[in-house]
């Protein structure tokens, strides 16, 4: 059903969840050996109870683990504790200070970034730092699984962005495509990075709804609001 054939050595796949028990479900279809947890976010809010809720969830992925698998989890989680209580297994943190042989990087701005690694440079082309992050979660986990240097630059370089996340397209106006299940996190992550940007025309956001927010909506829509003013924006829709 994935396509995952016989001479495959790993399948990466993404366990997407927004109600409660989804996770069980998946884990046990999958029963992975290595799970990463990249963040806990607020989206699906409303359907999951809180973000202490979304990490119960999301630490089911583990649950099937005997004590031979690897967990993967951001070193500045403010849910470490939750999403690693119980578990059987190894735990790997991941991050600018965890993972193994990175030396810093470089904001190229719409351009992603320099990526400095066991004495490579990678040129990463997704921009903004919660990309990075998800880079250093890569390198972490590839590097655990033994895959060589070479292929991990390749991959990171190749990346491209998935529809409707980290899309630039560029031209007379240069627009940023990032609203694909839009919650607060990407959107303050998105508008942290506009406010930061350098550039010469005006920044302009065009902000639609949040969905799945339950009774945190119209909080998270008016924090949303107020780091939209403070973003330094010549206007906002």
């Amino acid at each position: 059903a994935f396509g995952v054939c016989a001479e495959h050595r790993f399948g990466v796949f993404e366990m997407g969840i927004n109600h409660p028990g989804e996770m069980s479900v998946l884990a046990d279809i999958l029963r992975p050996q290595v799970a990463v947890i990249t963040n806990v976010g607020s989206a699906h809010v409303g359907l999951l109870g809180s973000r202490e809720g979304i990490a119960r969830e999301k630490r089911e992925i583990f649950r099937h683990f005997d004590g031979g698998q690897t967990a993967f989890v951001h070193e500045s989680s403010d849910f470490l504790s939750v999403l690693t209580e119980g578990l059987r297994g190894k735990l790997v943190l991941f991050g600018p200070k965890s993972t193994r042989g990175f030396e810093g990087s470089q904001d190229l701005g719409l351009d992603g970034s320099v990526i400095h690694w066991e004495g490579l440079r990678i040129r990463f082309p997704l921009f903004g730092q919660h990309n990075l992050n998800n880079a250093l979660a890569a390198i972490s986990v590839s590097a655990e699984l033994g895959i060589s240097k070479e292929k991990i630059v390749r991959g990171l370089e190749g990346v491209r962005p998935l529809f409707g996340r980290s899309q630039v397209r560029r031209g007379a106006v240069t627009v940023l495509e990032d609203y694909y299940n839009a919650n607060p996190d990407s959107l303050r992550q998105l508008l942290e990075f506009l406010g930061e940007l350098p550039w010469p025309g005006r920044k302009v956001a065009v902000l639609g709804s949040m969905k799945e927010l339950g009774g945190q909506s119209e909080e998270a829509h008016r924090q949303v609001g107020r780091l939209a003013g403070q973003a330094g924006l010549q206007a906002l829709f």
